[in-house]
Formats: C-alpha cells, sequence, structure tokens
C-alpha cells in the first residue's frame, strides 16, 4: 500500500474584520476549504468573504466548501 501525502497550503486573513483561514490544495481546487472563525457569521458575510477571495485570486472558484466556526 502506498500512501501519499498532500500538501495543503494555509493562509490565514482578516477580511471586514472577520478571522479566515484558507486551505489551498494547489493540485485541486475541489479540495480547498474556508474556514470563518466567527460563530454568529450569517451566510451571506461568508459569501462575501467567498467572493472577495475570487475577486483577489486567491481562490479559483466560488463553489469552495466553508465552514463558519
Amino acid at each position: 500500500m502506498i500512501l501519499e501525502l498532500k500538501t495543503m497550503k494555509q493562509i490565514d486573513l482578516v477580511i471586514n474584520n472577520i478571522p479566515v483561514v484558507l486551505n489551498i490544495d494547489e493540485d485541486n481546487w475541489k479540495n480547498s476549504n474556508v474556514d470563518i472563525l466567527k460563530p454568529d457569521a450569517t451566510s451571506w458575510e461568508a459569501l462575501d468573504i467567498i467572493n472577495y477571495l475570487y475577486e483577489e485570486g486567491f481562490i479559483l472558484d466560488r463553489r469552495i466548501k466553508y465552514k463558519i466556526v
């Protein structure tokens, strides 16, 4: 059995005064995800953050998985 370890690039950002952790898999964008570190964040805030990340070139697709933590 061969195990292949994937490396993720982590970027810590603050967007609109909300701390965000962006985990990027440079081989496949579908494995990337965003952690929004504000428990009471709304889905609208999450979408604004994702749109910002896309517009600024941090992510390749707006369909990235996100989690409000």
